[in-house]
Formats: structure tokens, C-alpha cells, sequence
């Protein structure tokens, strides 16, 4: 008893998608719905100016994975968080793999 006791389930686990809320282009930066706060390239920028500025209809966002980075084998450092795509969408919507279709029986 005393083992279960002392039990604590493990945090859920974090969405693998976040709405981006702020675009900083000085900075080339984007704040997501959870605070944190990660730099984008300059590649990235005008796409996401773009898609943050169209109108999004039925519960749409603009929505990115961020990942984490390690530093370069053999270097020193912090990992860092970097985009690793985005999109517009629903949160949690196409993110299942697609299924495969059925197949049908075919007699030998």
C-alpha cells in the first residue's frame, strides 16, 4: 500500500502542436499559447506574417511544433527549441496517421 501511495503519475504529456499568439519579426521571434518563446529563421518569417495575418474560419489558428534541438556533436551547450513546422488548422486535427484502407478479401 505504502508503494502506491507514494505513487505520482507522470504529467500529462505536452501537445504536440501550440497556437502561435505573437509574431516579434525585429526579433524573429513567436510566443506560444504556452509562454515559451522561440526564434525562427528568416526563411520562416513571411510565411508565418502571412498565415498569422489571413482570416481563419471555424476555430482555425495558427498553430506550429516546436521541437527540441541539441547542440552540435561535440560542442558545448543548452539544446535549443526551434520550429519545426506550421500551420493553419484545428488544434489536434490531422495529426492521426492515415488510416489505411480497408482491404477486401480476395478468394485464392
Amino acid at each position: 500500500m505504502m508503494e502506491w501511495e507514494a505513487f505520482i503519475p507522470d504529467p500529462p504529456p505536452k501537445p504536440e502542436e501550440l497556437e502561435i499568439l505573437e509574431i516579434r519579426a525585429e526579433e524573429f521571434l513567436v510566443a506560444l499559447e504556452d509562454g515559451t518563446v522561440v526564434p525562427i529563421t528568416e526563411e520562416q518569417l513571411p510565411a508565418l506574417q502571412e498565415l498569422f495575418a489571413q482570416e481563419k474560419p471555424g476555430g482555425e489558428k495558427l498553430l506550429a511544433k516546436p521541437v527540441v534541438q541539441p547542440p552540435p556533436e561535440g560542442e558545448d551547450g543548452e539544446p535549443k527549441i526551434v520550429l519545426e513546422s506550421f500551420r493553419v488548422g484545428v488544434p489536434g486535427e490531422g495529426l492521426e496517421p492515415a488510416e489505411a484502407p480497408p482491404q477486401e478479401d480476395v478468394p485464392a
